[in-house]
């Protein structure tokens, strides 16, 4: 019996290949395994400057030559053998199979509860990689962290008022540009709904008028996601804002299962745990679809909320401008990094704030218009 179990197999990988990654990215996030050559090893380092999470970026190389990030989140990526791998690489080829992936919509593999890393594992995949990579050994070196910590107001850079945002062109949004603020909650706007259905089991949305699923999942149940309407104010102007998910959960700090009480408060009537945002003042960024401006009544959406207790609202810039910037209402750069760090096994976002990646909201629907998503605060 011994001679037979030494037979099998101690490990089994369902490899992907780096093309088919795409074919991946569906909203039940499959595990996935993934193996190369590495390329590059980067330092264990903030995700950014405001960020409380830490990851550690891996480039590998297939036999094509293609390259793949893999981000390993948190304690993946702090327990990964760098100093092994540095050694091993002065000599060959360094090969590591990574199990428990999952990807997102930019393609870069991020890690999750279930990530093992394996390097140069004795399984034929590795032994056939050592035998016939035709390409030059890639140069391995120590990297070291490279984000300069700030506060989430040195960050934002310029502080906006509400006044100047709400007298900006629809087209000063375009590509995703975000603008900056320091307002305080003045009330839940209650004319229109707070909460929209997914399926729990996908995270598709629901359709309104029938109340029945829009995806095919055989035990599909309803789940309740905010879409919490806003008043703000700064004390030049208010503006009527839509707060989702992560945002508002930090605003409310509740669920929407929580808020709603499972669904048995209607999205239509108010919730007294929603008085819980009012009052509060944060740093916000401030976004808009300008493609779909004329569709809902509500069109601004709070795309990222850090607490600022204690600043003056009459603050105008927190960080060094330059004296000749002339033009305060500059359009931004957007920053369309990738959110898709949440898979149905957790793993942190890239912010310490809460930042939401949505689809818009189709003013006839409860839920997002999957056929036309938009990414914000990302």
């Amino acid at each position: 019996m011994q001679s037979r179990g030494a037979s099998i197999p101690q490990f089994a990988f369902d490899f992907c290949q780096f093309d088919k990654l795409s074919t991946k990215d569906i909203p039940t996030k499959p595990l996935l395994d993934l193996i190369g050559v590495i390329s590059y090893v980067g330092p264990y380092d903030y995700a950014s400057p405001v960020s409380q999470y830490k990851l550690r970026k891996i480039h590998i190389r297939n036999q094509d030559e293609q390259t793949q990030q893999i981000n390993l989140w948190g304690e993946h990526g702090e327990s990964f053998d760098e100093s092994t791998v540095l050694a091993k690489s002065k000599e060959k080829i360094v090969v590591c199979a990574f199990a428990g992936l999952t990807t997102g919509k930019f393609l870069e593999a991020s890690s999750s509860s279930a990530t093992q890393t394996f390097i140069d594992l004795d399984i034929p995949e590795v032994a056939q990689y050592i035998s016939s990579y035709q390409w030059e050994i890639p140069t391995l070196q120590q990297q070291k962290p490279q984000v300069v910590r700030q506060s989430p107001i040195q960050a934002a850079g310029k502080i906006h008022k509400l006044e100047e945002i709400s007298a900006l062109p629809i087209s000063s949004f375009q590509g995703g540009a975000t603008y900056s603020c320091i307002a305080m909650i003045e009330a839940v706007i209650q004319s229109s709904k707070w909460y929209y259905k997914t399926c729990k089991t996908c995270g598709q949305g629901y359709n309104n008028n029938l109340d029945t699923p829009r995806c095919t999942c055989p035990f599909s149940a309803p789940k309740p996601m905010f879409k919490l309407p806003l008043k703000i104010t700064d004390g030049t102007t208010s503006m009527d804002t839509i707060a989702f998910i992560a945002v508002a959960e930090d605003l409310v700090e509740k669920t929407a299962s929580e808020a709603s009480q499972n669904m048995k408060i209607d999205a239509s009537d108010h919730a007294v745990a929603l008085d819980q945002a009012i009052g509060k003042t944060r740093l916000f960024t401030i976004g808009m679809n300008p493609e779909y401006f004329s569709k809902f009544s509500i069109n601004y959406v709070l795309t990222k909320s850090y607490p600022v207790d204690g600043q003056n609202l009459n603050t105008t810039s927190s960080a060094p401008q330059d004296p000749a910037d002339k033009n305060a209402l500059a359009l931004p750069s957007p920053t369309n990094t990738n959110l898709s760090h949440s898979p149905v096994i957790t793993t942190p976002h890239a912010e310490s704030s809460s930042s939401v990646t949505h689809q818009i909201l189709d003013e006839s629907s409860d839920c997002p218009d999957v056929d036309n998503p938009i990414t914000y605060g990302l």
